[in-house]
């Protein structure tokens, strides 16, 4: 299980909302955690790169501050906006998506290599990009194919 954020713009509009940002980020994450029973749960978050206030740097500057294990940020910047200025294209949310996925992939993938390692199983490639690794994340997805075949 894991959790995907996308950061919103409300902090952006008053200086006390982003100045205060990293923590209010960084309690959510605990307090959704803890609600669940889960202190580990992964987070993987997505940065705003709009926003209607000025304090959207702040916001943004925030981001690296948020220090929590299993988290994961992307930067949605460089990606367009449509003509509001607020609310991404077509086009960019579809590579936010996969901007998402291979984050959403690396950290599954990362966290079932050091599962192994702990296990005593040793996978001579760890960098994410050989063999063994997609081997790892195809044995993620084949009980949920062979549900779909048997007809479940």
């Amino acid at each position: 299980m894991q959790t995907l954020w996308y950061q919103g713009e409300r902090g952006t509009s008053h200086i006390q909302d982003a100045e205060v940002y990293q923590r209010n980020m960084e309690k959510l994450i605990e307090d959704v955690r803890e609600d669940l029973g889960l202190p580990s749960l992964p987070i993987i978050m997505a940065t705003i790169i709009s926003g209607d206030g000025k304090y959207v740097e702040k916001v943004r500057e925030a981001r690296p501050g948020i220090n929590l294990p299993n988290m994961v940020c992307v930067d949605a910047k460089g990606l367009h906006l449509k003509e509001d200025h607020l609310q991404l294209t077509t086009e960019s949310q579809v590579k936010l998506g996969h901007i998402l996925a291979d984050a959403y992939l690396k950290d599954s993938a990362s966290s079932l290599l050091a599962l192994l390692k702990i296990k005593g199983i040793d996978c001579p490639v760890f960098d994410l990009s050989g063999f063994c690794t997609v081997l790892l994340i195809s044995l993620l997805f084949l009980p949920l194919l062979f549900l779909l075949i048997a007809g479940f």
